[in-house]
């Protein structure tokens, strides 16, 4: 196997039997976090709510760190329903009277509702 990798078998081996580095360790920590703080928001939170979050919680942690480990293990915000799913604009684009409002006309339309 050293051979086919090009390596000494010190260093092969070395690596096998040495700890994980220090920031493995920590993202390992970091991760079980912020998937609970993650599924307690309902997969709603993204990367700033979720560091947002973690500050509260008195957890120093970048926000570039939350996103990175977020975007690695495929964890992202779901849109949450509301009203921004309703759209009020027909195909043209020009904004349609909802039931039960009149009709808004443009000034330089020419014609005036009576």
């Amino acid at each position: 196997m050293c051979r086919v990798l090009n390596l000494c078998p010190g260093t092969y081996y070395g690596r096998e039997r040495r700890p994980p580095p220090a920031r493995a360790q920590r993202d390992a920590v970091l991760l079980e976090q912020i998937t609970d703080v993650h599924q307690a928001s309902y997969d709603t939170y993204g990367a700033y709510r979720v560091h947002k979050q973690h500050r509260r919680q008195g957890v120093q942690v970048a926000r570039c760190t939350v996103e990175r480990l977020m975007r690695s293990h495929g964890l992202h915000a779901l849109a949450a329903p509301g009203p921004a799913a309703h759209h009020h604009t027909g195909p043209d684009g020009a904004a349609a009277a909802g039931p039960g409002q009149p009709e808004v006309h443009s000034a330089g339309s020419g014609s005036r509702p009576s």
